[in-house]
């Protein structure tokens, strides 16, 4: 699959999860908000257990997502679930073989992309963003734009900020 830009909307993920069925496996990178010592430090610990095993299994396309945040769950930030996946993957010698599909509310600039990215995501899908766009088309805050043509604007807008970032930086 060849892409133009690692920012995808939420029908585009949901292509490419169902181009390769069988090798994805959902990553929820949430955890109980019970407040216990430590709950952060083991959830993210959880989180590689589960990579590892679904690596194991034969699975090779992670959907590292929060979107099972609710009253009684937190998310691990994006960036730690990212970092800590990515980094275990490849102290295994197995990061090559995959691919890290992030789903986070958290991406809403161009700036959370990059640093996702250049912490190991493959793409990311930020559907909080797009939730967002929609909802507001929808209450008529946004006039004289389809929902598509909204879309395509903040995608478009992310990748030039993705370009630009990376221009200044370099890519490492």
């Amino acid at each position: 699959i060849l892409l133009d830009t690692p920012l995808l909307l939420t029908e585009e993920l949901e292509r490419i999860v169902d181009f390769h069925k069988k090798k994805v496996e959902i990553l929820d990178c949430t955890f109980a908000a019970d407040g216990t010592p430590n709950a952060l430090r083991d959830a993210i610990e959880n989180l590689r257990a589960q990579a590892e095993e679904a690596f194991e299994e034969g699975k090779s396309e992670f959907v590292i997502t929060d979107e099972f945040v609710d009253a009684d769950r937190v998310a691990i930030p994006m960036i730690l679930a990212v970092g800590a996946i990515h980094n275990h993957m490849v102290r295994k010698g197995w990061r090559k073989r995959v691919s890290l599909l992030v789903r986070s509310a958290e991406c809403m600039d161009a700036h959370h992309f990059a640093v996702l990215i250049g912490n190991g995501a493959t793409v990311v899908n930020p559907f909080g963003a797009e939730a967002t766009i929609l909802e507001r088309i929808a209450q008529g805050i946004y006039k004289n734009i389809s929902a598509e043509k909204a879309l395509e604007n903040f995608k478009y807008a992310m990748s030039q900020g993705l370009l630009k970032i990376m221009s200044k930086m370099g890519i490492s």
